[in-house]
């Protein structure tokens, strides 16, 4: 079972269902209720739970986008365009571990750009799934939201190479946000489990603060990186990294790869092909660089001096297919009913294929 508690004890998750209960105490018909609750505030999260079926919540969605004429624009160039409000959503929202957001580009009737997007968080039950996918939602409806959002993608996008790119979003802005709908699916997964090798980062030891960003930096240069070298195929990718340790000017980052997928298969292809990719030098080179972007970015004091010149000199990884019982639901499942369960695991080798890649 992943510990999850740790997410939904974030600030921002907490602040989100304080405002809900606040929300739903207002509207409750109990005398009293409204009263009692009007200035409750959540502070903490202590969370254990069993083992659950894995979960992907959905949330679509798409922004009105004004000043953004991306007519002279080439392909290449209107994928930088959407990469950077993919960006941008994930530093105005906050887009946790265990999490995707994808855009796109189109134009409406009027001839207006329009950023349609699509987040998804998987979640080892329906309800920490759904409470996240919920505060996004909030989050969303707040009138600072898509002001920050615009101006994050502006200031991302004035580092291109393009002129192209930089005239064409100078002055774009977010004038309104039309929520989709949720869709909630079931999931099963695979993991790979490793450690990577960090060397340059310096000998003096991290603070606290700085402990936990870097692992939050190095799960999203792995995510990157796996994401960029797959293309096409869309694994549910989760990385997490629950320690650091230091060893002389050396750190070592234990992480955890989940790949979520409709089938059991599917999930130990995905996770094969994770193992695999992370033994690759041009996969290594770009977490490293993954890793510098995002200490460069970061608000933690001293980080981003001390990863300056991080580079990933090896990982060891383990994965071992897992053989559970499969999972498949028909074409027309709705999160109410209850999914067929086909008790015949697949026979996998018992040996775990273990790789270690130096550089």
């Amino acid at each position: 079972m992943l510990d999850t508690s740790g997410e939904i004890s974030e600030p921002t998750i907490l602040t989100s269902i304080s405002a809900n209960i606040i929300e739903e105490a207002g509207k409750s018909e109990v005398p009293g209720i409204a009263d009692a609750l009007e200035n409750v505030s959540v502070t903490d999260n202590t969370q254990t739970s069993s083992e659950g079926v894995p979960v992907e919540v959905s949330v679509s969605g798409s922004f009105g986008v004004s000043n953004l004429d991306t007519s002279p624009l080439t392909d290449l160039e209107k994928a930088e365009v959407k990469g950077y409000f993919e960006e941008a959503l994930e530093d105005v929202l906050s887009i946790l571990s265990c999490a995707n957001i994808e855009a796109s580009i189109s134009t409406d009737s009027n001839g207006r750009v329009v950023i349609n997007y699509v987040y998804a968080k998987f979640g080892e039950s329906s309800a920490e799934a759904n409470s996240v996918a919920d505060a996004l939602i909030l989050a969303l409806s707040k009138s600072l939201t898509l002001p920050s959002i615009a101006d994050k993608a502006r200031l991302l996008s004035q580092s291109s190479l393009s002129q192209n790119v930089r005239d064409a979003t100078a002055s774009a802005s977010i004038d309104s946000h039309t929520a989709g709908a949720k869709q909630e699916a079931v999931k099963t997964k695979a993991k790979v489990k490793g450690k990577a090798s960090v060397d340059n980062v310096g000998a003096t030891p991290f603070t606290d603060e700085q402990d936990q960003e870097s692992k939050k930096i190095v799960e999203k240069a792995i995510k990157s990186a796996l994401t960029a070298v797959k293309g096409q195929v869309n694994y549910g990718l989760c990385v997490r990294s629950p320690q650091v340790r230091q060893d002389g000017i050396k750190r070592e980052f234990d992480y955890e790869v989940f790949s979520y997928a409709n089938s059991q298969k599917e999930a130990n292809v995905g996770s094969e092909a994770t193992h695999n990719d992370l033994a690759e030098p041009n996969v290594l080179v770009d977490v490293s660089n993954g890793i510098r972007k995002g200490a460069e970015k970061s608000n933690v004091l001293g980080l981003s001096d001390a990863l300056d010149n991080a580079s990933v000199i090896g990982t060891t990884s383990t994965f071992s297919p897992t053989a559970t019982p499969s999972i498949s639901l028909s074409p027309s499942f709705q999160p109410s009913d209850s999914p067929s369960i086909s008790l015949q695991p697949t026979k996998f080798p018992t040996s775990s294929p273990t790789h270690s890649r130096k550089l």
